[in-house]
């Protein structure tokens, strides 16, 4: 039965193929291997599109920006590296390195195909051509990495190789100790040639005498430490064995690259120019080394000297700290416009480096070039190495091009989005809290400025600019704890103590504090200054010596009073008066204080005491 049934509709088959003779349909039921090839085809093209779907998160848990591949950018990587490898054993290097930046390209986030890349570059002597590479992947390996301590290490060796010693500094810093004893060497080396003094000198005594005997190198930078900055008794013996080593086969090249900054630290100019001749001799000068020399130029008065050399330059930077330099040296040479041309061009290629933006962003807005700052900051923003603090930097740009085209809405709402990122990287808060003030916007950049302190808590600069924004945004903690830093850091200072003693005396602070300071203002120079003695008149008062105050306060001509002092002379008096209970005195003085003119912590305790006073009967 299911026998005739299977014959039948095998006839109907072919009596509607005969019928309707139709080619694909016969090769669908006759041909099997075509019946396979279609669908194999089909199945082809259906997987495509989802092949090309960036699905797969390569970047860990609040990486940002947040990177996935698809699957075919997966298979392109694999096919990439493999290709590498090959072209690697054929001694293609270019062609390697190519194929090694696609591979990495493809997949950012394949930290062994990374850390086979930056074998490749550490076995083969590329350092000149390809440090560019090995500081923009190096960086963003350590980023991705989040500081994984043998990956640091990795990283190390590589910038160590190619002469990358302040991005080795920085990264160093991160491992705290217990470092191999060959790394922890290479990072005395590198604390040398980043221009950290004390760092070297306080690592390099906790080195044996033995590793140091044993390392011909070593021994050359402990002299070049000594000659440089060392004592004088000693400096020119180290000097003399230095610049004994510049001839030396073996370690000339060494000799003169330290003695580049030898010379530097000593501003020995001809000393300098030698060396550095010699390593453009033998293809091992850095833009930085020029960068310093036309620096020392400057310094001798030899500026049309410095900026027709600056101008023949044209080799390429190799890190991002020579393109901030060459930015800020160009610009102070007058050279405006070559300094835009040199960070337009290499800033995106060197953007995992916030100091690279600050300089550009400083050149941009004193061109007033809004279009291009603008430009800039969505050239971040579609970086592989933007950060938080990058976005935040951005908006920032974007913000400082629309107050410079008076549009002033779209600028605060984004500074609103400005204070919404956070800047591990002291400097960029710095930078933008800054500019912030310059722009009129105070209490935005005291919120910005403020968690900064840490970072700058021993700068007097920092402190002015907290203390002038508090100032006028009437921001009244910040600016008494500005006041009290200033007056820690410089006590001599006639106008840090002054300010410090008054606003001690607004808040009612550390009276004896006040008394004291009060005291020393109002005598430290011979002409009498009447805000100090109404000032001591007061910190008498809060010190309850009464009858002293009011002697004080008794010498003042109040008849030839300027206009600025009337209101601080009324609000002693109505103070005094209040605090040894004489309140008539006091209702008589209260009602001549100018209110709006009195700091913050006056004007509280005056509406608060004349509240009270009228009470009183």
């Amino acid at each position: 039965m299911r026998d005739n049934e299977a014959l039948g509709r095998r006839q109907r088959i072919e009596r509607f193929v005969t019928d309707r003779d139709v080619p694909l349909t016969r090769l669908l039921l006759y041909t099997r291997w075509f019946k396979w090839g279609l669908l194999l085809m089909l199945l082809m093209i259906l997987s495509l599109p989802i092949s090309l779907i960036k699905y797969h998160r390569v970047t860990p848990d609040g990486f940002k920006p947040v990177i996935k591949i698809s699957f075919l950018d997966f298979i392109q990587s694999w096919s990439l590296r493999r290709g590498a490898l090959k072209m690697m054993a054929e001694d293609k290097f270019d062609d390697s390195v190519h194929a090694w930046h696609s591979s990495i390209a493809n997949h950012p986030g394949n930290m062994e195909y990374m850390r086979e890349y930056f074998r490749f570059l550490m076995d083969h002597d590329l350092r000149r051509s390809k440090s560019k590479d090995a500081a923009q992947n190096g960086m963003w390996f350590l980023r991705i990495t989040q500081t994984n301590r043998t990956d640091i290490q990795l990283l190390a060796e590589v910038f160590d190789f190619y002469d990358l010693h302040t991005y080795n500094h920085h990264i160093l810093n991160t491992l705290e100790s217990d470092l191999p004893i060959d790394l922890e060497k290479k990072y005395v080396k590198t604390l040398f040639r980043a221009g950290a003094a004390e760092d070297f000198r306080k690592r390099l005594s906790k080195l044996s005498s033995e590793d140091i005997r044993s390392d011909p190198e070593l021994k050359l930078y402990r002299a070049a430490s000594l000659a440089a900055w060392g004592p004088p008794e000693t400096a020119l013996d180290n000097l003399e064995m230095i610049r004994s080593k510049l001839e030396d086969k073996d370690f000339g090249p060494l000799a003169h690259i330290l003695n580049i900054q030898v010379s530097q630290a000593r501003s020995e100019v001809k000393h300098y120019k030698q060396s550095l001749d010699f390593l453009i001799r033998v293809g091992k000068d850095t833009l930085m080394h020029h960068l310093n020399y036309w620096g020392m130029l400057i310094q001798e008065g030899r500026k049309p000297e410095a900026l027709q050399q600056l101008q023949r330059y044209n080799s390429p930077p190799r890190n991002a700290i020579e393109v901030a330099y060459f930015g800020e040296v160009a610009s102070s040479l007058g050279e405006k416009d070559l300094a835009l041309q040199f960070l337009s061009t290499y800033a995106p290629q060197y953007g995992y480096h916030e100091t690279v933006w600050h300089v550009y962003a400083q050149l941009l807005t004193g061109m007033e070039k809004w279009s291009e700052l603008r430009r800039a900051a969505l050239i971040i923003r579609n970086s592989r190495h933007v950060t938080d603090a990058l976005t935040g930097f951005s908006k920032f740009m974007e913000a400082r091009a629309a107050v410079g085209e008076s549009r002033r809405l779209a600028a605060e709402q984004l500074i609103g989005q400005v204070l919404q990122h956070k800047y591990a990287f002291a400097p960029t808060g710095y930078f933008i809290g800054q500019e912030l003030g310059n722009m009129g916007f105070p209490a935005e950049a005291l919120s910005i400025l403020t968690p900064l302190e840490s970072s700058y808590k021993d700068s007097t600069e920092y402190w002015e600019t907290i203390f002038t924004l508090a100032s006028s945004s009437g921001n009244w903690e910040p600016l008494f704890n500005a006041a009290e830093n200033l007056y820690r850091m410089d006590p001599d200072n006639w106008a840090y103590t002054n300010n410090y003693a008054a606003l001690l005396l607004s808040e009612r602070r550390k009276p004896e504090t006040a008394v004291s300071l009060t005291y020393e203002l109002m005598n430290r120079n011979k002409n009498v200054n009447i805000a100090s003695v109404i000032n001591h008149a007061l910190a008498l008062a809060l010190n309850r010596r009464f009858v002293e105050a009011v002697e004080y306060m008794k010498k003042i001509p109040s008849e030839t009073l300027s206009a600025e002092l009337v209101p601080g002379y009324n609000m002693a008096w109505f103070e005094i008066a209040y605090r040894k209970e004489d309140f008539d005195t006091a209702r008589e003085y209260g009602l001549k204080v100018d209110v709006d003119k009195l700091l913050p912590g006056d004007k509280l305790f005056y509406l608060e005491t004349w509240d009270t006073l009228n009470t009183i009967q």
